[in-house]
């Protein structure tokens, strides 16, 4: 089992879960239990959810996010769309008022 953003000593100073991988639609062979499985893995614990300024910092990434053992913290490049907390789980779900290309690239595939 992974570490608990916000709770275990070395994200204690990271409450909220940033998912790398937002694709929930099963690919190939995978069951939506899989695909769910996924992207619950694919996340990485942050200081706060990245706004649509802190996405573009790629400085942003390297302080405020804690890589797992499986999953490396995005990069400007790559994974980066803004976001905002769902409480109480301390999630970071893509912010659908942000209509830049990257979170409107995100929430197609989603859709």
């Amino acid at each position: 089992m992974g570490q608990m953003c916000g709770f275990d000593t070395a994200v204690k100073d990271f409450p909220d879960l940033y998912f790398t991988d937002f694709s929930f639609a099963p690919t190939g062979d995978e069951t939506i239990a899989t695909a769910l499985t996924r992207v619950l893995a694919s996340g990485v614990c942050v200081k706060k959810c990245p706004d649509e300024v802190d996405v573009m910092k790629p400085e942003w990434w390297t302080t405020e996010c804690s890589k797992n053992t499986k999953t490396s913290c995005p990069t400007v490049e790559k994974h980066g769309y803004s976001s905002v907390a769902f409480f109480p789980l301390n999630y970071c779900i893509p912010d659908i008022r942000d209509k830049t290309e990257s979170n409107e690239k995100l929430l197609k595939d989603v859709e």
